[in-house]
Parts: structure tokens; C-alpha cells; sequence
């Protein structure tokens, strides 16, 4: 079941997980591509909200290289909807799956994501739960 959200024209879930679900949609106003990231639950927790109200905070505070940056914090009926910036990638679970990545390209994708938790950590920062779905790659792997 696609989410319905004022402004916004969901395309396609990108992915669902135990406690959130991330769409691709397009912004009605200027038809700006962007990833909408909202809980799973049509009454989400206190801490549910609480969680995605600190994620906006701190990707709207950090202007980083690797690091998507969020875009607004949308009311969504008892919810919340953290729009964030889509430069059209895909998820480093989607890629893997489609084919095999081979040494080489799995090493480059190892260092960049490195680096990126390099940089967030000399914030100081520390991403708590990263997963293939939360690795998003720009361009596609040849």
C-alpha cells in the first residue's frame, strides 16, 4: 500500500523495513525527484517520531560529501514523512542482487563507504544500524 502525502506524488517503494518505509516520489510543486522516508506504522510511537525528527536534524545540520541531505520534515496525518534529496541511485541491496559485483567493484564500494563513515565520524557521529539498504550508489556498477 502506497502512503498518500499532500505535495508529494509517490512513485515506487524503494524499501520496507521493521520499522520504516522509503519511497521515491516527486515533489507536485517543481516536480523535484525525491525519497520519503516515513514509519511503518500509520500510528507511530512517541520514539518513532522522535527518532525521524533527530535524523532531520542532523542531515539538515551536515553539508558532507556521501551524505544525502534532507530536504524538509512533512506532518503526514499522526505521522511524520522526512523528505530527503534523490539523486536517483540505487541501494547497494538492489545492486548486489541484480549482479554480482566482483572483487574490484566490491573494494571501491568498501572505500567509499569507509570514507563516508570517515567524515561522519569526525563530526562526531556514529550511523548506528548501516545496512546494504542504506548504502546508496550514484551511478551504476559496470
Amino acid at each position: 500500500m502506497m502512503i498518500q502525502l499532500t505535495r508529494y506524488t509517490i512513485v515506487d517503494k524503494l524499501h520496507e523495513g521493521s520499522e520504516s518505509v522509503i519511497y521515491r516520489a516527486i515533489r507536485d510543486a517543481d516536480q523535484l525527484p525525491v525519497v520519503i522516508k516515513t514509519p511503518r506504522s500509520e500510528y507511530p510511537t512517541s520514539r518513532a517520531l522522535a527518532n525521524l525528527q533527530h535524523e532531520y536534524s542532523m542531515l539538515r545540520a551536515l553539508d558532507l560529501p556521501g551524505v544525502i541531505k534532507a530536504l524538509a520534515l512533512e506532518s503526514r496525518g499522526n505521522s511524520l514523512a522526512l523528505v530527503l534529496e534523490d539523486f536517483g541511485g540505487q541501494s547497494l541491496y538492489k545492486l548486489a542482487a541484480q549482479q554480482p559485483l566482483g572483487i574490484e567493484k566490491t573494494l571501491q564500494i568498501a572505500i567509499a563507504v569507509a570514507d563516508t563513515l570517515a567524515i561522519l565520524h569526525a563530526e562526531p557521529i556514529v550511523h548506528k544500524d548501516l545496512k546494504p539498504h542504506d548504502v546508496l550508489r550514484r551511478s551504476p556498477i559496470c
